[in-house]
C-alpha cells in the first residue's frame, strides 16, 4: 500500500512537472494511459490515480473517445493556493466546519460495503502503529473516504484538490499527538456510522479535530505550526 502510494506521488510529480515547466504544452495530447505506463514501469492503476489527481487540480482534462489535454499550466484551485500558505491551525479549523458537514451526508448515505472500507482502513491504521508517516496516510484516506461515501462531487473534488497539503497537515499532526487519538474517534465514528446515527456522527467529527486543535494548544502553546 505505502509503495503504491509512492509510485502515485512519483507519477504525478514527474507530469506534473512537465506541464509547469512548458513541456507538455496547454492544448497538447498527452501520452496515453498505456504510453504512460511504459515510460514509468508502472501499473495502469497507478497512472490512472495520478491522471485523477492533476485532472482534480486543473491541470489536465480528459475528453471521452479523445484522450486527456493539458488544460492548464498552474493549477486552477485557488483553495489549494490559500491552504499552502496557511498554518496548521487555520487548516484545521477548516476542516472543523467542513468535516462536520461531510459526515453529516455520508451517514444518511453510506452503504454496508462502504462502512467495510472504513473498517479496512481502521485496521491499517493499527497495523501501522509505530510508522508515523504511514499511519498519517492512512488516517488522510480514512478521511477522503468519508468525502467520497458522501456522494457530493464539489466535497469528492475538493478533498481531492487538497489532497496533498492535508496529508501534510496529518503528518505534522501525528508527530505531534501520536497515533492514539485517531485510533480512538475512528473507531467510533464507525461504529455511529453503523447505526446510521447522523447527530452522533456530527458530534464525534467535531469532537475529534476540536480535541486535536486544543491538544496541539496544549503541547505548542499558541506558536503557529507551519507545516
Amino acid at each position: 500500500m505505502k509503495m503504491k502510494s509512492a509510485l502515485t506521488d512519483n507519477v504525478y510529480n514527474s507530469i506534473k512537472k512537465e506541464i509547469t515547466d512548458g513541456k507538455w504544452e496547454v492544448g497538447n495530447r498527452i501520452p496515453s494511459e498505456k504510453s504512460l505506463c511504459g515510460i514509468f514501469s508502472v501499473s495502469r492503476t497507478t497512472i490512472r490515480a495520478a491522471l485523477q489527481r492533476l485532472e482534480a487540480q486543473g491541470y489536465i482534462r480528459t475528453e471521452q473517445g479523445s484522450g486527456t489535454y493539458v488544460e492548464s499550466a498552474r493549477t486552477a484551485s485557488s483553495i489549494a493556493n490559500t491552504m499552502e500558505k496557511c498554518d496548521l491551525h487555520t487548516i484545521l479549523e477548516y476542516r472543523l466546519v467542513i468535516e462536520k458537514g461531510i459526515i453529516g451526508l455520508t451517514a444518511k448515505r453510506i452503504t454496508a460495503e462502504e462502512i467495510q472500507k472504513l473498517k479496512d482502513n481502521y485496521n491499517d491504521m493499527k497495523n501501522a502503529v509505530g510508522n508515523n508517516k504511514e499511519f498519517s496516510r492512512l488516517d488522510y484516506r480514512f478521511h477522503s473516504l468519508l468525502a467520497e461515501f458522501s456522494g457530493n462531487e464539489i466535497l469528492i473534488r475538493t478533498s481531492q484538490t487538497i489532497e496533498q497539503i492535508l496529508e501534510k497537515a496529518l503528518d505534522t499532526i501525528v508527530a505531534i499527538l501520536g497515533c492514539g487519538l485517531g485510533l480512538k474517534y475512528h473507531k467510533e465514528i464507525i461504529e455511529a456510522l453503523e447505526k446510521r446515527d447522523v447527530g452522533k456522527c456530527e458530534k464525534l467529527m467535531e469532537g475529534h479535530i476540536q480535541e486535536t486543535i486544543d491538544g496541539i494548544r496544549m503541547l505548542k502553546g499558541e506558536a503557529v505550526i507551519d507545516i
